[in-house]
């Protein structure tokens, strides 16, 4: 059942449904990311969208996918001008020749083409929107960052690889980011954030920054709506000798009993910005735990 009308701890600085649609005056920094992992005739797949618009009146869209249980994985890299594709300032709708998003807070429709793939994806929120920090905004490397997030979506569609459709089913991560500045989001300086999805219905973002102003914590939205903001640690495993990046995490949250296990295959990894998808385990709250989700990786 949806959960509406959530709480936070404090005043949220979002407003929904305006703040899916592209902000106008003055131009923002600005991020819709999906990450969605789907099943579907014994196959998992993971397809992830990263829009970005810039200031300078551009939009750089990043698609990938990944046959997960193949080890096959494709990608998309596109700049557009704002001016020639469909990008609302009034309502979520953004359309270019190889990825569409549109919809409403409840519900959104996806589509993608990869190198010849193709992703059609129904994405329906199941929980409360979760606020990074309890607010919605935060201080972030080189100025406030809003972030909010839809996590634990129903995902239902269809993927299509190399001209074989297979219907499939599975969950997913609407994360919503901007700022007054690109250089605000941090991939010039080492980042580790995840989006999780607990089988408990919580749901959970993680942040550790790095730098002079490094800062660590975590965000939890339960099923009720309420949030609470936490402090957190990330132990890296050591990465395999092929890999720039940790081969899985150690998640410790003091406050809420929990340590959770995060491994993680790879969508995409290109310079030094990497993104996976996630398994969890562990523990929460001295119950075992188990769940899914995405993580983003910049090394310092």
């Amino acid at each position: 059942m949806m959960v509406n009308s959530p709480t936070s701890p404090g005043p949220v600085f979002i407003d929904l449904p305006a703040d899916q649609a592209l902000h106008g005056d003055p131009p923002q920094a600005e991020i819709w990311y999906v990450t969605c992992v789907v099943v579907g005739a014994e196959r998992r797949f993971a397809v992830q969208a990263i829009l970005t618009a810039s200031p300078s009146g551009k939009l750089f869209t990043s698609l990938s996918l990944a046959d997960l249980g193949h080890q096959r994985e494709w990608s998309s890299v596109d700049r557009f001008d704002l001016g020639a594709i469909t990008v609302s300032t009034d309502h979520l709708e953004i359309s270019t020749p190889k990825v569409g998003l549109t919809g409403t807070t409840d519900e959104m429709a996806f589509r993608a083409e990869i190198d010849g793939n193709t992703a059609v994806l129904t994405l329906r929120r199941r929980y409360p929107v979760l606020y990074n920090c309890g607010t919605g905004v935060f201080p972030y490397f080189h100025g406030p960052t809003y972030q909010y997030a839809f996590a634990g979506l129903e995902v239902t569609g269809t993927i299509s690889v190399e001209g074989t459709p297979v219907p499939v089913t599975g969950g997913g991560w609407f994360d919503r980011q901007w700022a007054a500045s690109r250089d605000a989001f941090g991939t010039k300086q080492g980042f580790t954030w995840f989006g999780l999805c607990l089988d408990n219905g919580h749901n959970l973002s993680f942040w550790q920054t790095t730098g002079p102003a490094a800062k660590t914590w975590a965000t939890l939205v339960q099923p009720d709506g309420a949030h609470v903001v936490a402090s957190a640690s990330a132990t890296a495993h050591p990465a395999r000798p092929e890999r720039s990046y940790p081969n899985g995490w150690t998640l410790c949250l003091p406050s809420l009993d929990a340590t959770l296990q995060i491994s993680h295959e790879k969508v995409h990894d290109e310079h030094r910005f990497y993104s996976g998808v996630c398994t969890v385990d562990g523990t929460y709250r001295a119950t075992p735990i188990h769940g899914y989700g995405v993580v983003d990786y910049v090394p310092e």
